[in-house]
């Protein structure tokens, strides 16, 4: 393992009122590039809030205390979702020029470091985040476990955008002269449907980064 910085510090939260309000802050101010790991934790934070309990969620921050203010590096989420457990999502505030991995790896080694001391190996499935990062936090992670990367994964790349109401742009796209159409959210009977749509979506893309099985716990 990399001989770590003693100028970093990390701290590792079970459950969502315990991450500080700076690390919600850092989320908040970059919430285009944190759009999965800050919705998950206001979700939790607002359950835990109302009385409800929060399991086998875990947010890892690494930061640097400058004095004045606490300097957000990394956070990584270990989280559930309604369809079942999420992959490992990484979050950097700091510019993607910053990203490089003489940088960042003292961060993401220490970050690796706290997940594999608190999960299985076996729930690392697969990484998301910005590319490098990912590439880098899934080397940390083969080198810590022996878990090799997947020679030919299969899943995604994506790409984050957004929509304002200055690039809004209301018009009705008309169907083929064959087919009647209307808007409702999905229902049971839609499920061969929506899941075949969903294959073809993942089917379309591939993502370099993710570990090796596709396993489902």
């Amino acid at each position: 393992m990399p001989a770590l910085t003693t100028d970093l510090n990390v701290l590792v939260c079970q459950k969502a009122r315990d991450v500080p309000d700076f690390v919600l802050e850092s989320l908040q101010l970059h919430e285009v590039n944190a759009n999965v790991i800050l919705p998950t934790l206001i979700k939790c934070c607002e359950k835990e809030n109302s009385g409800g309990v929060i399991k086998d969620h875990l947010w890892i921050v690494v930061y640097k205390n400058t004095g004045d203010s606490f300097e957000v590096k990394v956070v990584v989420s270990c989280t559930d979702g309604l369809i079942g457990k999420y992959p490992i999502f990484l979050f950097s505030p700091l510019p993607s020029d910053s990203h490089q991995d003489r940088l960042m790896l003292p961060s993401l080694t220490l970050a690796a470091r706290e997940l594999f001391l608190n999960v299985s190996p076996r729930r690392v499935y697969s990484v998301f985040g910005p590319e490098v990062l990912s590439r880098t936090f899934a080397g940390i992670w083969t080198t810590n476990t022996n878990i090799q990367l997947a020679q030919d994964p299969y899943y995604y790349s994506c790409k984050i955008s957004y929509l304002t109401l200055g690039t809004l742009i209301e018009k009705e796209l008309p169907l083929a002269s064959d087919q009647t159409g209307y808007l409702r959210p999905a229902v049971q009977t839609d499920v061969e449907g929506v899941a075949r749509l969903n294959f073809l979506f993942a089917a379309d893309a591939v993502c370099r980064f993710c570990l090796p099985q596709r396993i489902h716990l």
